[in-house]
């Protein structure tokens, strides 16, 4: 069965929203699964058109496997793998509940600096710093050599370790 372009368009005018974004909206899907199977620009060309006449129920969904082989050249068992892929392409069609998504919401959200540095310092607060911000949990002595040399809040001299009982 060949589609007209009149038939496709009256169609998509009529179709759900699901119908209208897989038909327009999804040519990214599209080309992955295009892609992983290896099609080359022509073969992509009459899959694209197979795949929009089936989202707008010109085929059948049951038939696509043969109308790949038939029309794009695939063989059997790439055209049944290639369908399988396309069933999760086709899942907003069988969600009642699914909703296209919105142009804005593919934006990300923008933020006030005051904003990103309350979230920079919050996501801070946890982190240990050598600084005098962050309450000091034991003495810290200096590395500077001539304290050390000097003998200024030196660390106390090390103790042996004591191994069993002698603790």
């Amino acid at each position: 069965m060949s589609v007209t372009n009149e038939q496709f368009e009256e169609a998509y005018a009529k179709g759900t929203p699901s119908q209208q974004y897989l038909c327009s909206g999804s040519g990214v899907q599209l080309m992955k699964i295009a892609s992983k199977f290896g099609l080359d620009k022509e073969a992509y060309k009459k899959f694209a058109i197979i795949v929009g006449d089936t989202v707008l129920d010109f085929y059948s969904k049951t038939d696509l496997p043969n109308i790949l082989v038939k029309e794009v050249g695939l063989s059997d068992i790439v055209a049944i793998k290639m369908t399988g892929d396309l069933l999760d392409f086709f899942t907003p069609l069988t969600d009642p509940n699914w909703q296209p998504p919105r142009d804005d919401s593919l934006e990300p959200e923008e933020k006030t600096v005051q904003e990103e540095i309350a979230e920079t310092e919050a996501s801070l607060k946890s982190l240990g710093t050598m600084g005098d911000d962050a309450p000091q949990k034991e003495v810290s002595y200096p590395s500077l050599q001539s304290d050390i040399l000097n003998q200024k809040k030196a660390p106390p001299p090390p103790t042996s370790p004591k191994w069993g009982s002698e603790n």
